[in-house]
């Protein structure tokens, strides 16, 4: 049962927004396009690990772009599975190409089209996270039954080379269903009452604060910087003049 739906995340509507209004020969405009085309791929691999997450029981409980405070600093799981024996994180990344992970530097490499480049290993953000929902279940005084974590290849065709870590397993995004069968499988006995999932779920849901960022200050510009107006909505010309309604010059 989804408790919290994925909804596009307010930063990239930003970026959407910001993108359109900028003037293309604004200084700003190539770290705009980066930015938004990152968090657009982001988005899409996030989307895409829906589908495989049809299959679970529905009576688990699957929250999307939880974000929570923790005693220190504001922490975001892509998604979480809450299930009456255990949790999982689901760290998702859209990334295309071969993937290195070094067990050693804790450094990802990407290949592609002959470019080698490298990455933090996202299996030290997801075993952070996991770190941080442990505690953050702790404080409210909340049942803290196994959690475990994973991080999920959303581009299907990515090739992934992971050794065997503790930090977490690397897996193709089609794949998850049978991971999460094969913890049902290990943890057959519930540890947590009907109960105690409805107060996980209020209390998730009472404590989510979404990420609302100032889109202005991260990319140190100013309201002058944008261009102000009506965006036609046929060729995306502005501004629009008004006659008796709105009109395109174009």
């Amino acid at each position: 049962m989804i408790q919290m739906q994925r909804v596009k995340p307010m930063k990239l509507c930003q970026l959407e927004s910001l993108h359109r209004r900028l003037d293309k020969s604004h200084p700003k405009q190539l770290p705009v396009e980066k930015a938004l085309s990152s968090h657009a791929a982001g988005y899409r691999g996030e989307q895409a690990i829906d589908y495989h997450l049809t299959f679970v029981r529905p009576s688990h409980m699957i929250f999307h772009g939880l974000r929570l405070q923790d005693s220190s600093s504001y922490f975001q799981i892509d998604t979480l599975l809450v299930t009456p024996s255990f949790i999982l994180i689901i760290e998702v990344k859209n990334i295309a190409g071969t993937l290195d992970f070094d067990p050693e530097r804790f450094q990802m490499v990407r290949h592609l089209n002959g470019v080698a480049e490298g990455f933090s290993d996202p299996r030290l953000q997801v075993t952070r996270h996991y770190l941080q929902l442990e505690r953050w279940l702790r404080y409210q005084k909340l049942p803290v039954p196994p959690i475990y974590r994973v991080v999920a290849i959303s581009f299907p065709n990515t090739i992934i080379h992971a050794p065997s870590s503790s930090f977490g397993k690397v897996i193709h995004a089609a794949q998850l269903p049978y991971d999460i069968i094969d913890l049902e499988k290990k943890h057959p006995a519930p540890l947590m009452s009907a109960a105690d999932m409805d107060n996980i779920a209020s209390r998730l849901n009472r404590h989510h604060r979404p990420l609302n960022p100032d889109i202005l200050t991260f990319f140190e510009m100013e309201p002058k910087d944008i261009k102000n107006g009506v965006i036609c909505s046929a060729c995306g010309a502005m501004p629009m003049q008004w006659q008796a309604g709105w009109k395109c010059e174009h």
